[in-house]
């Protein structure tokens, strides 16, 4: 092979005798390799910390760290190039235990350079042939996961784009939307796709678990911590070990649980209810909320250092009625899904479906469409199996001709009794159905919203999850 061929590949030799580094760093020069050399273990372990190599050269004896300890120390890492370990006093026992520590290969001194050049060669071939099969394997998957959330609009497609690019990464996520755009869904395809698609994914709602249990849920216990507790029981955190936990509703976590939450983070180690011994953890965090976490920041509500900790990326997901054009392609693959006979579509329902405003959003559209399907005796699904309140929005055009037929106080009249109940509607599904959440946010006593709710025949239920 010409020595032009080799260039770019760039080669980390470590050894503590000065004249043998001389003489590797030569021959490999010469035959177009670029080559760095170390004296030492801990040196080359800190250099490719912050810097990539295609090869690393190790002598087995040193002071201090020796080769098989830094061949250990580099998978464990999970640096990506091969390690080929050299000695002076080669032995079939040196051997086996240079690759049982992930070693490429075993090479004796002195060295024979010819055999040396194959070696490294093809050392540097069956690293380029990993990855390229780990690039396909992850585009293959990230294709996959993504292909699988329906939508085509602009700013979804965004939105997925983005959700892939943050799959080939381990850092912390934050999904951001409202009740029922599928963050989950987002979360488990980022998981799915990305580096610890191997591993478990744990889900945990934060706001659906009573606060004196919430602790112990995500931290585990041990025997005897608390009333109850007959045996040790191990928390969602050390459960995604090696995987994802994604965390919904992040904000309606304790502030007691917040501080806890960061040293978790921020440290990698959880500490079980009852216990005084530190156990350590290594997941991702993917969080997810439907308030504004940094309002919640400012009104003194959620920590400031566990919102950076969480919110390395911010994911958001647009709303339903942002992406009007999705809702035929969703009502279709809920259709698919839900209905083992065929049936299609009425024009006039997707009609319908694209002028309601969806305050519960896909999780929403998916309970319409089960709904339709249960109803359904025939083949073809018509408007009126589809709920009173979700054919009004269709009905928008007739309504603001009807409009030119009344006088001015009772379109008035009209109009806000149309308002209130969808600001009611939306304001409910975005708090899922607890009426004193909702009455909180927008600024009424609970008195007064359940007047309203009686008066528009509007069900809190629905909108639970």
């Amino acid at each position: 092979m010409e020595a032009q061929s080799n260039s770019g590949n760039l080669i980390l030799v470590i050894d503590d005798e000065e004249g043998v580094l001389d003489v590797i760093e030569r021959f490999l020069a010469k035959n177009g390799f670029e080559v760095r050399t170390e004296a030492g273990a801990e040196a080359g372990l800190e250099f490719i910390r912050k810097n990539n190599v295609d090869l690393i050269l190790v002598d087995m004896m040193m002071p201090g760290m020796g080769g098989l300890e830094f061949v250990r120390a580099a998978k464990d890492m999970k640096y990506p190039a091969e390690v080929m370990v050299m000695s002076g006093f080669g032995t079939v026992e040196s051997a086996v235990d240079a690759i049982r520590f992930g070693a490429f290969d075993f090479i004796e001194k002195p060295l024979n350079f010819e055999k040396l050049l194959i070696d490294i060669q093809n050392a540097i071939k069956k690293s380029r042939l990993e990855d390229r099969i780990e690039f396909l394997e992850n585009r293959i998957k990230s294709n996959i996961e993504f292909d699988g959330i329906v939508g085509n609009s602009t700013e979804f497609l965004k939105t997925k784009k983005l959700a892939e690019q943050i799959s080939r990464t381990e850092v912390n996520l934050l999904i951001t939307g409202e009740s029922g755009t599928g963050k989950e869904v987002f979360a488990r395809a980022v998981h799915n796709a990305g580096p610890r698609c191997g591993g478990p994914f744990m889900a945990v709602n934060c706001g659906a678990i009573a606060e004196s249990l919430l602790e112990s849920e995500l931290f585990g216990h041990e025997k005897g911590a608390f009333s109850g507790a007959v045996a040790r029981r191990t928390g969602h955190f050390e459960n995604a070990d090696g995987g994802t936990l994604f965390l919904d509703e992040i904000g309606e976590l304790p502030m007691s649980l917040q501080v806890k939450l960061l040293r978790a983070v921020q440290e990698k180690e959880i500490m079980r209810v009852g216990s005084s011994r530190p156990v350590r953890v290594d997941c991702r965090i993917i969080s997810a909320t439907n308030r504004n976490l940094e309002k919640e920041v400012e009104k003194g509500t959620f920590r400031e250092d566990l919102f950076y900790r969480l919110n390395v990326i911010e994911l958001k997901i647009p709303p339903l009625r942002e992406r009007a054009e999705d809702i035929p392609l969703l009502a279709a693959h809920f259709l698919r899904k839900l209905s083992n006979a065929e049936k299609t579509f009425d024009p006039p329902v997707l009609d319908d479906l694209q002028n309601y405003r969806w305050p519960g959003n896909v999780r929403e559209l998916e309970n319409v469409m089960q709904r339709a399907i249960a109803l359904c005796p025939a083949s073809l699904i018509t408007s009126d199996l589809l709920p009173e309140k979700f054919r009004a929005p269709g009905e928008a055009p007739k309504r603001r001709a009807a409009y030119t037929a009344m006088n001015f106080k009772e379109a008035q009249e009209q109009m806000i009794k149309t308002f209130e109940r969808d600001f009611i509607v939306e304001a409910i599904s975005r708090n899922e159905g607890n009426i004193l959440k909702t009455a909180e946010e927008i600024g009424l006593t609970r008195q007064t919203l359940h007047r309203m709710i009686n008066k528009h025949g509007i069900s809190p239920k629905e909108f639970k999850k």
